[in-house]
């Protein structure tokens, strides 16, 4: 071989080594790359993961305000359920309690008529049992009938003005028979007609009308409702020069607590809203109790008028906004009737109706004279 065949092939030898020394940083820049395709691949399933976790988190978070709502909400609408349920069994009580009242006082009332009837009955057959006797025979019998009536009125109706008439009339009809024996019988109604006239008169009526007029008033009362309550700010002075730092931090501390932090009274549980249902049988059961205390005036029984209007002022004191002022002032109405008196103090009995029975009796006993029968056959 010569020389330059000799070169030749050893330059071909070197070419080839070269060539196989170049690629090796090409593989080790692709074994960079794909390190750091991996880890950027671990670090994206590591977020993707965290995220899944923290979604799941919050989906429970959601499902447990969820559940606790429903349950509130359950809650509210059994207390409403419940709350409904006892006013209509208060109000069917109620009802019944009223009706049983008005069929006692019917049947006395018809028991005391037919007593009343009984009594007429017998004053006719004793004043036909006079007949032919001297006219003050006949003036003693009208002042007996009227003393009756009188004590009927006073005892039965309770009017003693009708039965303060009737005695008067019954005492002109003894002025008029001049019979110096009936002067116990004029004493007793003296004393009758002095204690009548003493008595102290109520305005029974005034009272009724007083209350007829609260009946429409009830569907115009405000019915208690939640709201939220402002913070009071106070008004910010200019600070002093003589305030020290410590005051001044007070102040600061003060304002920052009602401006960011609202503090709330949970230790009472939650009343539920009254739904529209339950506001009707409230301002119905208002009105019948109402109507029970005017019924109670006008009767004068004051043990029913004075438990009608302090039950009537309980449920006004519980289910309606007291700061309200058409509220405050029905409330305070309430408290005006409430202490006014219903009942007249009446005595039991007239002390002359016992002493003219006697008296008409002891007449009535004696026989009639030839003198009076004659003159009365002749006229």
């Amino acid at each position: 071989m010569t020389e330059e065949e000799t070169a030749k092939v050893e330059i071909d030898d070197v070419e080839p080594k070269a060539e196989k020394k170049i690629p090796k940083p090409m593989k080790e820049k692709k074994s960079l790359f794909a390190g750091l395709l991996n880890l950027m691949t671990l670090v994206s399933f590591i977020c993707i993961g965290l995220l899944g976790y923290f979604a799941f988190v919050q989906y429970q978070q959601f499902s447990n305000r969820l559940s606790l709502l429903e349950d509130q909400q359950q809650n509210n609408q059994s207390l409403q359920s419940k709350t409904t349920t006892q006013l209509n069994e208060n109000f069917q009580q109620l009802q019944n309690h009223l009706l049983q009242q008005i069929k006692q006082q019917a049947i006395s009332s018809d028991l005391k008529v037919e007593k009343i009837n009984k009594q007429l009955a017998e004053t006719q057959r004793q004043i036909k049992s006079v007949d032919g006797r001297h006219q003050s025979d006949w003036l003693l019998a009208e002042a007996d009938y009227l003393v009756r009536i009188a004590s009927n009125r006073l005892l039965l109706e309770r009017d003693f003005k009708t039965a303060l008439a009737l005695l008067l009339s019954a005492d002109e009809r003894i002025l008029l028979m001049d019979d110096p024996s009936l002067q116990s019988l004029r004493e007793a109604l003296a004393e009758d007609i002095a204690i009548l006239r003493t008595i102290q008169r109520e305005d029974i009526a005034g009272i009724a009308m007083r209350i007829n007029a609260l009946v429409p008033q009830i569907s115009s009362l405000a019915i208690e409702s939640f709201q939220l309550t402002q913070p009071i700010l106070e008004p910010k002075t200019e600070d002093s020069a003589d305030d020290d730092w410590l005051t001044s931090l007070k102040k600061t501390f003060k304002e920052l607590s009602v401006k960011w932090f609202e503090v709330r009274d949970h230790g009472r549980p939650v009343k539920p809203l009254m739904d529209a249902k339950g506001e009707s049988v409230i301002r119905t059961n208002l009105s019948l109790l109402l109507q029970n205390a005017q019924y109670a005036t006008l009767k004068q029984q004051p043990k029913l008028y004075q438990q009608s209007l302090s039950q009537l002022k309980d449920w006004v004191v519980e289910y309606f906004d007291l700061l309200d002022p058409g509220v405050n002032a029905f409330v305070k109405e309430l408290d005006a009737l409430n202490a006014m008196s219903v009942r007249v103090e009446l005595p039991e009995t007239l002390i002359s109706r016992v002493i003219i029975s006697r008296q008409l009796e002891k007449r009535l006993a004696q026989p009639s004279s030839p003198s009076t029968v004659t003159a009365g056959d002749g006229q």
